[in-house]
């Protein structure tokens, strides 16, 4: 039996069992940049969880069979205890990872993110510094962020290059992928763009049009998964997504999500445990309980094995969790031109 089987196994345990296998935890909304696409709807750290009540969730965490454990923001590294809460992360046994735009990384903070051997995922937007610097819309961005790979390298640190495609930097895709290449790390580009947690809509506007959208999935980045109209006949066995099933994420100020975008908030551990949030909440067993039967529209679709179909991106985009994500339509669609037209 190879690891894959092992670890698909494991997925399915916690999937049946809804055990919280993957967790994101943000340290911070506070960024050093503004990134014209990012997620989030301000900057601002309202009520942050104080550093104790961090260190007493992962230990909740732990207690209840999270095993990966993502810190992110904000800029996580803007948080003054980070090396803390990723030394207890670690105490515990966490396989962790951190999330980061990579600016602030310095010689000492390389040291530690190898100490805690940690997986470092930094956004490269592009590899041009006036595209870069206009993605996130601060000068010298591009160059503190490469500087700070380069460090990470140098320490030894595993590093994940994540790129979100954008009408501004699709043509710089060949050159991220050879900085990939070039400092010796994985590179992986998503070609979508969400709307903001609050349901503002305006950063669609980077998203990439069809002919752009058609180009990049005839190219080296296309996914391998082929569009089948098959239907799994297990398919009613399994939730519509991991988010609220097997991962959760958690806000800084406290909210407990059942992925990061998605808007309504299943508790809070200002009042709650996470144990009580993650076990009584109604917006997660309500997660748990839909199915591709519940899914009125895209229930009977041939293209629903290649959409991508995302429950948050539905609500946050169309308005109803269960219905039809005119994003994932989109995309299931321009993937089948771009295939058809390879055929």
């Amino acid at each position: 039996m190879t690891s894959e089987t092992h670890f698909q196994r494991l997925l399915g345990e916690a999937t049946r069992r809804a055990i919280p296998l993957e967790v994101s935890l943000e340290l911070t909304s506070r960024c050093n940049f503004r990134c014209r696409h990012c997620y989030l709807p301000d900057h601002r750290d309202r009520a942050p969880l104080p550093t104790p009540r961090f260190l007493a969730l992962l230990d909740e965490l732990a207690e209840m069979g999270t095993l990966f454990l993502t810190l992110t923001g904000g800029e996580p590294l803007l948080h003054s205890d980070w090396p803390a809460i990723g030394r207890h992360a670690r105490r515990l046994g966490f396989k962790l990872a951190v999330l980061t735009n990579g600016s602030l990384v310095d010689e000492e903070t390389a040291a530690t993110l190898a100490e805690l051997d940690a997986e470092v995922e930094v956004s490269l937007h592009a590899s041009e510094p006036d595209v870069f610097d206009g993605v996130t819309r601060r000068r010298g961005s591009f160059a503190a962020t490469t500087r700070g790979i380069q460090l990470l390298r140098r320490h030894g640190v595993p590093v994940l290059l994540k790129t979100t495609l954008m009408t501004e930097n699709v043509s710089a895709m060949p050159g991220v992928t050879a900085f990939a290449e070039r400092v010796g790390v994985s590179c992986r580009i998503y070609p979508n763009v969400f709307a903001r947690r609050d349901g503002d809509g305006s950063v669609l506007a980077h998203r990439l049009g069809e002919t752009d959208l058609i180009e990049h999935l005839r190219g080296p980045y296309a996914p391998s998964k082929p569009v089948s109209s098959a239907v799994p006949t297990d398919v009613d066995e399994w939730p519509m997504c991991a988010a609220g099933t097997r991962s959760a994420a958690i806000t800084a100020d406290g909210d407990v999500l059942a992925c990061a975008i998605l808007p309504r908030t299943a508790g809070s551990l200002l009042t709650q445990t996470f144990r009580e949030i993650w076990e009584g909440s109604p917006l997660l067993q309500l997660l748990r309980r839909v199915r591709r039967s519940d899914l009125a529209v895209c229930s009977s679709c041939n293209r629903y094995a290649a959409c991508g179909r995302c429950p948050a991106q539905a609500l946050l985009e169309d308005g109803d969790l269960l219905g039809p994500s005119s994003a994932a339509c989109a995309y299931a669609a321009a993937l089948e031109k771009a295939r058809a037209e390879q055929a």
